[in-house]
């Protein structure tokens, strides 16, 4: 999976370099072509076996997938062949709003312990892995590292499919287990770093691990939920990881061999209710997500990894572990500082000469916040921004590249697709400002009606992708899965979007959150939050839906103001300030009806803001007080 080229643009559909193609399928109408122009229109089953099938996975893959038996697609793909008049043995496919669904792999092989043995097998003696403050490894050092780290864990009786819990935070103890984790077959259970203690209590009892490595077994407390335990920090009553790591080991390699459809990771996602649901995710998922950002952006061996957000998301794990394992890269864990601080990270990026960063938007914000200070020279070896687990604003985006002439690729953080729509480098806007490309997803809009939308209106986003987590950890949880079609397999994802007359997708946000104004119209909050995001007086805004007295749905803005932005100009100055930016940007009826500022805002898991409880609080103001007052500062 090495790169072969420093170019970071993604290829395009249609391009010169695009995989020539037998089928080529619009998935919007479902109609499909073959090379000699002979065509014919696809049921929702039949699109997605054919994207299945182009991919080279095996019948009994497929056939989860569209949830029907390994005999049923065999009799499809035979019945696809005649009526197309192409054989079945060997079918590539294109997409007219993507690009081609292709993998160098066999289905096998596509797994998290692939792509990680064949990278740690061929480290060597210069630099791998720098941690910030406290020295450099080399490759060789790091290999011996985890190869014991796997002789202990195999000791410990962890195997395939037995469950490591880890402290999410970045740090050289967390990075080496979760390696060996994957190598012995075990699934990796990221705790999240950021949340308090009943959050992580409840984390433990949803997974209950094997073994747990934390720092924190002071807040989790005594009981059995958490397996064996090793601490991250010298403790009295319990191993810490340097005496548990050197008691010495067997020296058994497990060599486990995973199916691809096996779990690799636990991670959670809160949704709206701020309580932690453990999703799985796939070996496939890890794997190909990887393969297709690696064939997107060309990683070179030169590359230098480095992220901002804690070992939570897909995301920051992919750009931890097997990012410098696909193109032979390095990597740098940075200080806690430099994820807090833009001056600190960025004096990470220049002392470790980092090549591609990803990072959460508020951390691009704080860049730009502090941009005459950063200074273009320490981040002038950067090729390249990813924006995750959060939804970045065009301003943000356009401000990156004006102030450090780095492109920022955003893929959009909320649901499955976060890690194969991709917005395009060479164009200064988001996903959810000018749309990406949907890579290797099978991937359309749906109207209310379930009727496919016409280019430019706005529906439900629905897929297919091998790079989509598995689903709930317990059966009956909500999560993953929910919105799975039971006749096609297609999940429909919760989030709306349009589709450009270009093929990028422009994600708009949740249906939950579009707020419908008085004159009709649909308001993604996310656009608000988007203008409201580039003021300089503002750190952080949230926008969102309520109901006023009048039972009239409006919009709200709850505001973190940048430090002394409110005494400098006054509340009501930056008020109108920011209300107006919103009426020339998009016009009267997006304008927030009410504005508040705040120290800081509500949160749940993985540090969203609460819009409910934002909602709640502000209904009851206004429902028993009367109007509420813009200009409040609370904490």
């Amino acid at each position: 999976m090495t790169g072969v080229s420093q170019d970071t643009r993604p290829k395009r559909p249609g391009s010169a370099t695009a995989t020539r193609a037998e089928l080529r399928l619009d998935p919007q109408t479902g109609e499909v072509r073959t090379r000699s122009g002979r065509t014919t229109q696809l049921s929702d089953r039949e699109m997605a076996i054919v994207y299945w099938l182009a991919l080279g996975a095996p019948p009994g893959r497929i056939a989860r997938a569209v949830r029907t038996t390994a005999g049923a697609v065999t009799d499809t793909i035979a019945a696809l062949s005649g009526r197309l008049g192409v054989g079945d043995a060997s079918w590539t496919l294109s997409l007219t709003n993507g690009h081609a669904p292709t993998s160098a792999h066999p289905w096998a092989d596509r797994t998290a312990v692939a792509l990680v043995r064949t990278g740690i097998d061929r480290l060597g003696p210069r630099a791998f892995l720098h941690v910030a403050d406290q020295g450099t490894l080399s490759g060789d050092e790091v290999k011996d590292l985890v190869r014991q780290a796997v002789s202990r864990l195999t000791d410990e009786g962890i195997g395939k499919g037995d469950r490591v819990a880890i402290d999410a935070t970045q740090r050289l103890e967390s990075y080496l287990v979760a390696v060996a984790t994957l190598l012995v077959g075990g699934v990796v259970v990221r705790l999240g770093d950021s949340v308090g203690p009943a959050t992580l209590k409840k984390m433990i009892r949803q997974t209950a691990p094997s073994i747990t490595f934390s720092a924190r077994f002071a807040e989790i407390g005594p009981g059995s939920d958490a397996g064996r335990r090793v601490s991250f920090e010298p403790a009295d009553d319990r191993p810490d990881f340097t005496t548990w790591l050197n008691v010495g080991g067997s020296g058994v390699d497990p060599q486990v061999t995973p199916s691809p459809s096996d779990p690799a990771l636990i991670g959670f996602t809160s949704g709206s209710t701020g309580e932690p649901k453990p999703i799985l995710t796939s070996h496939e998922a890890v794997f190909r997500s990887t393969e297709i950002a690696q064939a997107l952006f060309r990683f070179q061996p030169d590359d230098v990894f480095c992220t901002t957000t804690d070992v939570t998301a897909l995301s920051a794990f992919r750009s931890l572990v097997t990012f410098p394992f696909a193109c032979g890269g390095r990597l740098v864990v940075p200080t806690p500082d430099a994820r807090r601080h833009p001056l600190a990270l960025a004096l990470v990026c220049e002392t470790y000469g980092v090549t591609r960063l990803t990072a959460v938007p508020n951390v691009l914000r704080g860049f730009l916040k502090a941009k005459d200070r950063i200074g273009r020279d320490r981040l002038a070896r950067l090729r390249t921004v990813f924006s995750g687990s959060g939804v970045l604003d065009g301003p943000t985006g356009q401000g990156i590249r004006d102030a450090f002439g780095v492109p920022v690729v955003d893929y959009y953080g909320s649901r499955e697709i976060a890690t194969a729509v991709y917005a395009d480098p060479d164009h200064p806007g988001s996903v959810s400002s000018d749309g990406g490309w949907p890579a290797q997803i099978l991937l359309r809009l749906l109207a209310d009606d379930g009727t496919a939308c016409a280019v430019g209106d706005a529906g439900e986003i629905c897929v297919h992708t091998d790079c989509m987590m598995i689903g709930a950890l317990h059966p009956g949880d909500a999560g993953v899965g929910d919105g799975v079609d039971p006749a096609s397999g297609w999940y429909r994802t919760g989030d709306i979007g349009r589709m450009r007359a270009d093929g990028r997708v422009q994600v708009l946000g949740r249906i939950r959150d579009i707020v419908k104004t008085p004159d009709g119209g649909l308001v993604s909050p996310l656009e608000v939050e988007g203008v409201l995001n580039a003021a300089p007086a503002v750190r952080e805004a949230s926008v969102f839906g309520w109901t006023d007295p009048e039972g009239v749905e409006r919009l709200a803005a709850a505001i973190i103001p940048t430090a002394g932005a409110l005494e400098t100009d006054g509340a009501k100055a930056v008020e109108t300030a920011l209300k107006t930016a919103v009426l020339t940007e998009l016009g009267p009826f997006k304008v927030p009806a009410h504005l508040s500022f705040h120290a800081e805002l509500p949160r749940v898991g993985r540090d969203k803001v609460d819009k409910r409880r934002l909602r709640a609080a502000l209904e009851a103001s206004v429902g028993t007080r009367g109007p509420a007052t813009t200009n409040r500062t609370d904490g």
